[in-house]
């Protein structure tokens, strides 16, 4: 009889061992696989974005001893964890893309393996497997960090699923390795909050993953786990106080960010209905004087306050917006349609999932996880790339559906979802000069390179690009939203010797001024440059001789990544 059971144990443990292989074979896998699919969206990623030349310019500043400075003045807009991380890859690399394309490649990456271990934790083997394969192949996870992210979305991701999985570690354990694990929780929120601010709320979801066994089951361990509890607010504190020190010192106001400012309800409409033109036509306003922007900004809960009607009609659209960005295909050219996200069947089935697993506090966990990014959006504006961290902890309830289906119901779900995956995926990185080549407006890059070269180190350039601004490394003047003639009065009181008129940014957003960059010269301006990429022209005008007047501080681009 012992003989027997000690077989029968062998077998058991043999049979244990051979699932562990395969689990760890299957991961690694989907991990080969989704950075061949990142590997390839980074090698045809041509261009910086305008969020990322605002994140290298202050990053850049930082590393070279300047402080956090961008323009000139201190940067308010975005936190420094990012354009740290950018500055520092920029000087290891010798070149920006390169710095911004490692970085969304290795954060991209290096999330399926939190991805699956969450799945593994909440759901079991079948579950992290499933899920990275999901997170490994969806286009919210590959193609928008490239296409329409900014760069920080997939970093930001990265620290969020970190702190979750720190969290569920303390949860596991006792005592100083809880603390331990705990007090890591806090750190990942904090440097998530130095990424998007967003990532402080984080907080709550951290601390009910360890009061939750309190308040639920009447745990024995209470005092561990609210001390527990206080690590975690510690780790979390460190990296929130002195930003917020920080905003304080040049901005007066003791608050945790100060990007959420806007210089009217109608320009706040526009950013919600992705009318580009309309935005600009209220930030780029004409002042009176001729010389000078209206300007003039205020934060978005005090424009929703004085115009209540206005804020609802936003809240409206956000929802439209979050219903196209998770239900409604997006349709390109070849190989025919996909999903910006995840395809819907799998939604569906995360949905079915959730209520199918309801009495899980797992469940409970992705869900608060996935209402926290989406609840923001909504609340400010949505555009797909704020939907990456729902994205990703939609990925692992996925998972979690699937290793609930058995037989015949699972090997549809197996089939019907990779062939949607890899759908989508063709749709999304189908470009619109053909497959992975994406029409990116290069020739901004190459023109700021020559305004570098060929320009005297104060001219004063206008553009409405920040790209090139980079590029160009030259103080960059705004072009108004107004008549030909008003913005070159507008130029002259500026001081401005070059104008930039690119048919990438006029033909969407000053199209009064589209003869410019056919070629056509205004009075007073010659061509000196012009360069053409896939129909698309970039001019180069110089002022015939300088200005009269110059205005001291001319109005800059600003930020207007909307993000």
């Amino acid at each position: 009889m012992a003989t027997l059971r000690g077989h029968v144990t062998g077998i058991s443990r043999a049979r244990s061992s051979l699932g562990r292989l395969e689990y760890h074979h299957l991961v690694g896998l989907a991990l080969l696989v989704g950075f061949g699919v990142r590997l390839a969206l980074a090698l045809n990623d041509n261009l910086i974005t305008n969020d990322a030349a605002a994140y290298l310019r202050s990053g850049e500043s930082l590393w070279a001893g300047h402080g956090f400075r961008r323009e000139g003045h201190p940067e308010l807009h975005f936190p420094p964890l990012y354009p740290a991380t950018l500055g520092g890859l920029e000087r290891l690399l010798g070149d920006p893309l390169r710095a911004t394309v490692a970085a969304t490649l290795v954060a991209s990456t290096g999330l399926l393996l939190l991805i699956a271990s969450l799945g593994r934790r909440l759901g079991g083997d079948r579950s992290g497997v499933a899920a990275v394969w999901v997170a490994a192949l969806a286009a919210g996870l590959t193609d928008v960090p490239v296409s329409s992210g900014s760069g920080n979305e997939v970093v930001f991701v990265l620290l969020v699923l970190a702190a979750v999985r720190l969290s569920l570690l303390a949860h596991d354990r006792t005592s100083t390795r809880r603390h331990l694990a705990a007090l890591g929780a806090g750190v990942m929120i904090g440097c998530a909050f130095l990424t998007r601010p967003e990532g402080v709320f984080y907080v709550a979801v951290v601390a009910a993953v360890l009061l939750g066994p309190i308040v639920f089951r009447a745990a024995r361990d209470r005092g561990s786990r609210v001390v527990a509890v206080a690590f975690v607010m510690a780790g979390t504190m460190v990296f929130v106080v002195p930003y917020a020190s920080y905003l304080h010192s040049n901005t007066g106001k003791w608050e945790l960010t100060a990007k959420t400012t806007d210089v009217s309800i109608e320009a706040w409409q526009a950013v919600a209905n992705h009318d580009r033109r309309a935005r600009d036509a209220e930030v780029y306003e004409l002042a009176d004087d001729g010389a000078t922007l209206v300007g003039g900004r205020a934060s978005l809960p005090e424009l929703a306050r004085e115009d209540p009607a206005g804020y609802r009609d936003i809240l409206q659209t956000n929802v439209e917006q979050l219903a196209d960005a998770v239900v409604v295909p997006v349709e390109r050219a070849n190989p025919g349609l996909g999903w910006s996200l995840l395809p819907l069947p799998l939604t569906a089935l995360a949905v079915w999932g959730a209520w199918h697993l309801r009495r899980r506090p797992s469940v409970w966990l992705l869900l608060a996880c996935m209402a926290l990014p989406t609840a923001t959006a909504l609340a400010f504006f949505v555009q797909v790339r704020y939907l990456i961290p729902a994205t990703a902890f939609g990925c692992i309830l996925a998972g979690m559906a699937f290793a609930e289906l058995r037989g015949r119901a699972s090997k549809i779900a197996l089939g019907l979802g990779a062939v949607l995956l890899a759908l989508s995926l063709l749709a999304a990185v189908d470009g619109s000069d053909g497959l992975l080549n994406r029409r990116e407006p290069v020739e901004l890059r190459v023109a700021g390179e020559w305004l570098a070269e060929n320009t005297p180190d104060d001219a004063r350039v206008m553009t409405r690009s920040m790209v090139l601004e980079y590029y160009a490394d030259r103080r960059a003047v705004a072009i108004p939203y107004a008549s030909p003639d008003e913005v070159l009065e507008f130029a002259a009181a500026n001081g401005v010797d070059y104008i930039v008129a690119d048919s990438y940014s006029f033909r969407q957003l000053r199209p009064q001024l589209i003869e410019w960059a056919r070629g056509h010269a205004p009075e007073g301006y010659s061509v000196v440059y012009r360069d053409q990429r896939s129909s698309r022209n970039v001019i180069v005008l110089k002022a015939d001789s300088a200005s009269a007047t110059e205005a001291k501080n001319p109005p800059g681009i600003g930020f207007m990544g909307d993000g």
